[in-house]
């Protein structure tokens, strides 16, 4: 039996992953992620002021670049779902996988991305499709995929 094709719905707060068998079957649900803390406003992900400061072997002193902190959680994320998609490959759960990711998760979920999962992807879509229902989700990823 072939494996399925996984198809990836995502954005910086969701994710939700799919499996289709063939062309012709539905989506099937495999799992759903939430991140609310990149819904947040970034004065509640502060934790301090600034960059770190760190003093190399001479004695001179260097800050860190201040890495903002929505863009922290974002990456956070994009590194949560890649570890997910890797776990998969790895154990040989999908013959490719389809990404449908807004902008601009998708750069950074594709930058967390291993050399084997990057194999795998047979689709990229800049498209937010999180917020559709079963049947629009089902018909929209359909169109993307087989135009």
């Amino acid at each position: 039996m072939p494996k399925p094709l996984w198809i990836v719905v995502a954005n910086a707060s969701q994710a939700r992953c799919f499996e289709r068998a063939s062309r012709a079957d539905p989506l099937v649900p495999l799992a759903s992620y939430e991140h609310p803390e990149s819904r947040l406003h970034a004065r509640d992900l502060e934790t301090d002021g600034g960059g770190r400061a760190q003093k190399d072997d001479a004695g001179r002193t260097s800050f860190a670049p201040r890495t903002e902190p929505k863009d922290r959680e974002r990456e956070g994320f994009a590194r949560q779902i890649a570890k997910v998609l890797e776990e998969g490959v790895d154990a040989h759960r999908c013959s490719g996988i389809a990404l449908f990711a807004s902008n601009p998760f998708l750069g950074e979920l594709q930058a967390h991305l291993t050399h084997g999962v990057r194999q795998h992807i047979t689709a990229t879509h800049a498209l937010d499709l999180t917020s559709f229902a079963q049947h629009e989700l089902e018909q929209r990823v359909g169109r993307a995929l087989y135009p």
